[in-house]
């Protein structure tokens, strides 16, 4: 597996996604941006050095660039013909117009509601 980029100003729900990935011995590569902006940084990094991103778990509700701006540069990028990346949006919003906004995004594969669990976490490694 490639690599596996959080994208959450929660560092609580980024220590536990960390433990579950690294018990259920899934990568070595998980890189963490606190916010969309640090994360579009960390993605052209990657891509210069060749890692591809498998997996993005994705907040909305973050300072900086939240989770739709994210996506909104995200969409412009230049897409890495080699590999798909599956994105996952997280959300603890229990604001309907965020679940529907995130609707409008095709980038998006899978949405899921915080906290997770080691269940959710599986299911999201199904989508690879």
């Amino acid at each position: 597996m490639g690599a596996i980029l959080i994208i959450d100003d929660d560092e609580t729900n980024n220590f536990y996604v960390k433990y579950v990935f690294s018990k259920l011995n899934i990568t070595e590569n998980i890189y963490f941006a606190l916010n969309g902006q640090d994360a579009l940084q960390i993605i052209n990094e990657l891509r210069n050095k060749g890692v591809s991103i498998d997996l993005i778990l994705l907040d909305i509700n973050m300072p900086i660039m939240n989770g739709f701006e994210f996506l909104d540069e995200y969409e412009k990028l230049p897409k890495n013909k080699e590999s798909k990346t599956v994105i996952t949006m997280m959300s603890s919003s229990v604001n309907s117009a965020d679940m529907k906004k995130s609707n409008s995004y095709k980038s998006i594969d899978l949405r899921i509601e915080k906290p997770l669990n080691e269940e959710k976490m599986k299911a999201i490694l199904q989508t690879l």
